[in-house]
């Protein structure tokens, strides 16, 4: 099976469909699947596309991604907080309800609209010799929540990660993979798959850019046991699809 894969799409539909047209995906090869790595709402203005579009492809894996999980909280919630703002997500319960809803109808309407897309979604997908998550695998920490505001933490590898409970998976979403992959956190022997944080950051530090200048750079980052597809599709304006045969 060949699989094409990409992540942190973002609502943004034409980069989405560019990226999967350049590596040459063909919904209707029954040798092609797309695998995409979470993250498919918010700051983008096309939400609703990029579900209709994925949600009709006949051969897929979805991922579930930490604005998956921000998406949900919002709607069951009713309110927006500060973040739900600043994320996009407001924006993206606007995009999947009418206009004339009060602000908790349209999360009424957002969960209806988007429940069986959601649903469709796993924590993470493994193949022979491959492990596709949206950040990392879960791991035991000395800190928990939340995650992704800890530097510097120290983490240890869980070989039974894969029956990690659904707080542990939600935790494993929000942090840095760079970090869990420079701790020697994959002892799976598979390569990991990740998006979640962009590629500019670990290009920056290998080749001594500026991770968001002029010279920032946000192709795949292939690493010692892991691959990294975020493209901070928000900034740099395109969608990373890597090709992988397994």
């Amino acid at each position: 099976m060949k699989y094409f894969v990409v992540s942190d799409i973002h609502g943004y539909y034409d980069q989405l469909i560019k990226a999967l047209k350049t590596a040459g995906f063909d919904k209707d090869n029954p040798n092609h699947c797309l695998v995409s790595c979470g993250d498919h709402f918010d700051r983008g203005m096309k939400p609703v596309q990029v579900m209709r579009f994925l949600r009709g492809l006949p051969r897929k894996v979805l991922v579930k991604g930490n604005h998956e999980q921000l998406l949900v909280d919002l709607c069951e919630r009713g309110y927006p907080k500060h973040h739900d703002f600043h994320n996009g997500t407001v924006t993206t319960v606007r995009a999947f309800s009418s206009k004339d809803d009060d602000f908790s109808e349209s999360c009424q309407r957002a969960l209806r609209r988007t429940e069986p897309f959601l649903s469709e979604m796993v924590n993470y997908f493994e193949t022979d010799h491959y492990i596709f998550v949206h950040s990392w695998i879960p791991t035991f920490c000395q800190y928990s929540k939340p995650a992704h505001h800890i530097k510097g933490r120290i983490c240890e590898f869980l070989p039974d990660w894969r029956n990690g409970s659904e707080e542990d998976w939600n935790n494993a979403m929000w942090g840095n993979p760079f970090q869990m992959a420079k701790q020697g956190l994959n002892q799976t022997g598979k390569t990991i798959v990740f998006g979640h944080w962009g590629t500019n950051e670990a290009w920056a530090e290998a080749e001594n850019r500026d991770a968001y200048g002029s010279d920032a750079k946000f192709e795949p980052y292939y690493g010692d046991g892991f691959i990294a597809i975020d493209a901070c599709t928000a900034l740099s304006n395109t969608v990373n699809c890597v090709v992988i045969d397994d």
